[in-house]
């Protein structure tokens, strides 16, 4: 989790750092905006990959197959940061 700076591509490289090096194609920042105007998710494209998402349920969803991609090992998940919300955690258990 990270303080919303307005330039989300700040935060993520700092979750990069913090979390012991992990590289940009490791990495996958979940966002909630579409738009480039005014879009502080948007700038997070400069430091990963993104995945946008319309709705907590579908970060469910979303972690779910990532879960099943990495075969199911939580351990490997410890390479994917994820933008989430206390909702979203909840609805996903």
């Amino acid at each position: 989790m990270f303080v919303d700076i307005g330039d989300k591509s700040w935060g993520v490289r700092a979750c990069q750092r913090f979390f012991g090096g992990i590289r940009p194609e490791r990495t996958l920042h979940v966002g909630d905006q579409f738009l480039s105007a005014g879009s502080n998710d948007f700038k997070a494209r400069l430091a990963c990959t993104t995945a946008w998402i319309a709705s907590p349920a579908e970060t469910c969803t979303l972690l779910d197959e990532l879960e099943l991609f990495l075969g199911g090992d939580k351990s490997s998940a410890s390479s994917v940061m994820l933008k989430s919300t206390a909702t979203e955690a909840r609805l996903c258990y």
